[in-house]
Order: structure tokens, then C-alpha cells, then sequence
């Protein structure tokens, strides 16, 4: 079980950097409209 753990953080912290590059694509986009 504990060896999951590693794979499921790998995981979880890949998702959250794509949503954070996902963000500032966004805000460069809004900010570059203005």
C-alpha cells in the first residue's frame, strides 16, 4: 500500500502543474486581450 503512495503524489503534483500552466495560459491570454 505504501508504495502507491509515492506514485499517487507523482500524480497528484503532475495534475496541479498542469492546471497552474493551464492558469497562467489563461491570464496571458486575458491580460494580452487588454
Amino acid at each position: 500500500m505504501f508504495l502507491l503512495l509515492p506514485l499517487l503524489r507523482k500524480f497528484v503534483l503532475e495534475l496541479f502543474a498542469q492546471d497552474i500552466n493551464y492558469i497562467q495560459y489563461a491570464w496571458q491570454h486575458i491580460l494580452g486581450r487588454h
